[in-house]
């Protein structure tokens, strides 16, 4: 389960190359650098937003694409895939405090039928193979914009 919040556009430009095709490797290493820019208390300034959700949403999404690109050819093949799964906004005591607007939230029930849909789907959709699915659509790896200066999101 992932966000939206989770493609690169969400994040400074010069932050991509960290994430954009890497791999696992890259990925966890580009996680312990904004960990140690965190620490270090010079996130701001090397373009990691205050947000800690957008980084480690891009993060998770990434190592999905990752372990995806050295396994397509083979679970394609066996029909099997692997995808990140964002369930668009649900109103939870968790996401709360973070949001203002929830005339968007989808119930759990409808979060639930759209991430089943994808699992019994009959045979893996290539498109959607390694990406970040909502409701059944992949979503721009490169799209979004990105949350400067924010220390939380006021609307989804």
């Amino acid at each position: 389960m992932a966000s939206s919040l989770g493609t690169l556009g969400h994040l400074d430009p010069q932050l991509h190359d960290l994430f954009d095709g890497a791999s696992l490797e890259q990925v966890e290493y580009a996680v312990e650098s904004w960990r140690s820019a965190v620490h270090h208390k010079t996130a701001q300034e090397a373009g990691w937003p205050v947000w800690l959700n957008v980084p480690s949403k891009v993060a998770q999404v990434a190592a999905v694409r990752a372990v995806a690109a050295q396994r397509r050819e083979r679970d394609l093949a066996t029909g099997a895939l692997i995808a990140s799964v964002c369930p668009g906004m649900v109103d939870t005591a968790t996401s709360r405090p973070w949001f203002s607007d929830y005339s968007q939230a989808q119930s759990s029930a409808r979060v639930a039928s759209a991430v089943l849909d994808l699992v019994f789907a009959e045979g893996a959709d290539p498109a959607l193979y390694g990406e970040l699915v909502r409701f059944g659509e992949a979503l721009d790896w490169h799209g979004g914009t990105p949350l400067v200066g924010q220390d939380r999101m006021l609307t989804p």
